[in-house]
């Protein structure tokens, strides 16, 4: 259920367009429309869950010049309290620098922005942060409680206070983040920018639809530098999604450091430069725990394996067959041998090595792939020799049950790729999650099985599709696909198509549970570090808050566009002034005049 509220009141003078401007619609939310001040030297109240050891009053100050904002040192703490520290210090910093002017949103001439008079202004000195619940366990396979509530409001005819209470560090965390989207910088006459939010009083109550809100970031097709994981992890935090799966080999690259098996990435990777490190990996997780993303690993298998071909030859069938069509989705091909002692040995100290790194740093699931099997390409596995349905299944079956047997015995939930139980289909444990991407039928299949689904099917949300066919076309083939040069899921998934899909759709109400979410995909054959923001965002926003909050109002019908275009352009202004180069929604004359674009 979605409330807004909009409450009139004397000093009314901000516009409708940017009334419910906290992204994704939290699910109750009322806004009035008195400006209030944020005053540069407010502190903030903190107290954490029955699990933190004390509690912290902390004193900000920012330099005039530089707008930089100090705290004094605190004493080390466990994750949870580290992790609200950490996200006040953000918030501040964001509150104080973003410096977003919101003059996309009001009609040329009009007098729009709040004047500050020091005799008469509301300002907020107090900004109170309480976590009420002891922390969970996060590398258990259960939804962690991500509600809060965040109030602002007058203690009196000149002052305001924050409110903000979360049963977790994370829920405290999306309470931090909707704070910080209520605010904006002040560009009047005044000789010094005030920092003020118009929607005073501010009342919202907040929790997701999904446990399950993320990205999938192929980072073996192209290699993306840790610095561009961790600006992802942060815009996914903006957005209150919660995951990044990523998928992190490939056919094409093994970029990830084995310590027990140097040679995977030493011979995988692109280069010696394009190598996750052990150091790196840690890093990821670390700073993805400090702002409630949780990372899920992938390697895919026993197909897209290709690339450990490079080191252990002995491992992989059907090497770089060329011509490829028919024996893999895309060059090069190769498959781990479905019954071989050598890549059982093989997935066991690769298993050995990592599972517990991975266990360390928090995390709970691991995802080891599946998808696009090819069993012309079994024939050429002298440990199957055939590709006749009746010999792959059996060894197929034992492979992957092995393979999921491990990652649960070390402590994981396996997540895997909707062809394991739908095409061929395997009989799989029933912990085992399904990520679903061909179509919303897959979705009804697997939860008809009793499996939980992730959904994010590539008809609506491959953030990929429409920019080309990649691969090269011979001159026998030119003539089918020129001059238009389609990709296999053209066109482009505007973010329309992206807010408009529902993946409920033929859901039993009885089987709802079983879907825990879904993921926007970026596959990398034709994306690097340097235009992933613009590929990712703002149409990952788009699914963010279907995930979050669904994209029906209360009477079930769909929001309309007119109330979704505003709100989706002011993120994107919001993640802009943070450094992110995230393409547009729409011009700015029609967020001007609201209305008239329609068509």
């Amino acid at each position: 259920m979605v409330r807004i509220n909009l409450l009139v009141l004397a000093t009314a003078a901000i516009s409708p367009i940017v009334s419910a401007s906290v992204w994704p619609l939290p699910k109750e939310q009322s806004l009035g429309t008195q400006v209030a001040w944020l005053d540069g030297k407010a502190k903030f109240h903190v107290k954490y869950g029955p699990a933190g050891n004390q509690s912290h009053t902390y004193k900000y100050t920012r330099d005039a010049e530089t707008s930089r904002v100090t705290r004094r040192k605190t004493s080390k703490k466990g994750l949870a309290e580290t992790r609200i520290d950490a996200a006040i210090d953000r918030t501040k910093s964001y509150l104080y620098n973003d410096n977003l002017i919101p003059w996309m949103f009001h009609k040329k001439g009009s007098d729009w922005q709040p004047q500050y008079d020091k005799k008469t202004a509301i300002v907020i000195k107090s900004i109170s942060v309480t976590q009420t619940d002891p922390e969970p366990d996060n590398t258990l396979d259960q939804p962690i409680d991500e509600s809060y509530t965040l109030t602002i409001d007058k203690v009196n005819d000149r002052e305001a206070a924050v409110v903000i209470t979360g049963k977790t560090s994370t829920g405290v965390l999306h309470g931090l983040t909707s704070l910080s989207q209520l605010f904006y910088t002040d560009d009047s006459s005044n000789k010094k920018k005030g920092v003020y939010t118009p929607y005073l009083p501010v009342s919202i109550t907040d929790s997701p639809r999904f446990p399950h809100r993320g990205i999938n970031l192929d980072v073996a097709r192209s290699f993306y530098p840790v610095q561009n994981i961790k600006s992802l992890i942060d815009t996914l935090s903006w957005n209150k999604m919660n995951t990044l799966h990523i998928h992190i080999t490939e056919s094409q690259s093994w970029p990830l450091e084995i310590k027990s098996m140097p040679d995977l990435a030493a011979k995988g990777a692109y280069t010696k430069y394009q190598i996750y490190s052990v150091r790196d990996i840690d890093d990821i997780y670390s700073y993805a725990a400090l702002r409630g993303i949780r990372v899920i690993m992938e390697i895919d298998m026993p197909g897209h394996t290709a690339s450990i071909a490079y080191s252990r030859p002995e491992l992989i069938a059907n090497f770089n067959h060329q011509p490829w069509t028919g024996f893999c989705a895309q060059p090069p091909c190769g498959q781990l041998k479905l019954n071989s002692p050598a890549v059982d040995k093989f997935v066991e100290d690769l298993f050995k090595e990592l599972l517990p790194r991975l266990k360390s740093s928090g995390a709970g699931y691991f995802h080891a792939g599946g998808d696009e099997y090819n069993t012309n390409s079994a024939q050429f596995d002298e440990t199957v020799g055939s590709n006749e349905p009746s010999v792959v299944l059996p060894k197929l079956q034992r492979f992957v049950s092995k393979v999921h047997k491990e990652i649960l015995d070390a402590g994981f939930t396996p997540i895997a790729w909707e062809e394991m139980l739908l095409e061929f289909p395997l009989d799989l444990d029933p912990r085992v999650i399904i990520q679903a991407w061909i179509d919303n039928e897959s979705v009804k299949k697997v939860v008809d099985k009793g499996h939980r689904v992730i959904f994010g099917n590539y008809k609506n949300w491959y953030l990929d599709c429409g920019f080309g066919f990649w691969l090269d076309v011979t001159p026998e083939k030119f003539g089918q696909l020129a001059p238009a040069f389609t990709d296999y899921c053209s066109p482009m998934k505007n973010w329309k198509a992206i807010y408009y899909y529902d993946a409920l759709d033929g859901i039993p109400e009885d089987k709802l549970h079983l879907v825990l979410g879904g993921e926007v995909h970026m596959w990398s054959e034709q994306v690097d570090g340097q235009i992933l923001d613009a590929r990712v965002w703002p149409r990952a926003s788009a699914a963010a808050e279907v995930l979050w909050s669904w994209n029906r109002d209360e009477s079930g019908e769909y929001r309309t566009q007119l109330s979704v275009t505003p709100r989706l352009a002011l993120m994107r202004e919001r993640m802009v002034a943070r450094g992110v180069q995230a393409s547009l929604v729409t011009q700015g004359w029609c967020l001007q005049n609201p209305g008239d674009c329609q068509y």
